[in-house]
């Protein structure tokens, strides 16, 4: 059995080779005003500020910050997003038929993916290397 959130989990369902079965549970995030967590400052807000600091200090980015900032979960889960952009897009294009639908969904899958380098940008130096391919790889 594999329990996840899929909010907080990159994954992909592929084609089953014997017959398999699936449960899904889906949580409503529609909870009591009591018990929702209060939303801390954004990625890009975050990063803004550090590379502000950085900038006004008089240099780059350090890797103190940047270390700080990629242990925060929400970083690394654009930092993974970023990392598996092309098997996600080619999940999305063999779980659907080619239509317009599909389409729109891929085309603003990258754009999303465009958005995510944006706003990882200032961490790219700690966070990724690009390959023969030129495509992106985790550190």
């Amino acid at each position: 059995m594999v329990l996840f959130a899929s909010t907080n989990m990159v994954h992909r369902v592929l084609p089953a080779l014997k017959e398999r079965l699936c449960f899904t549970l889906w949580m409503s995030d529609k909870w009591g005003p009591h018990m929702r967590r209060k939303a801390g400052p954004s990625v890009s807000k975050l990063l803004r500020d550090a590379q502000q600091a950085a900038t006004a200090a008089g240099g780059p980015l350090t890797a103190t910050t940047a270390q700080q900032l990629l242990r925060r979960p929400d970083v690394q889960l654009l930092a993974s997003k970023l990392q598996w952009a092309d098997a996600w897009a080619e999940s999305i294009a063999e779980s659907h038929e080619d239509s317009a639908p599909r389409r729109a969904a891929l085309e603003q899958f990258w754009a999303d993916q465009k958005v995510i380098g944006s706003a990882l940008q200032p961490l790219l130096p700690f966070l990724v290397k690009r390959d023969a391919a030129d495509k992106v790889q985790l550190l």
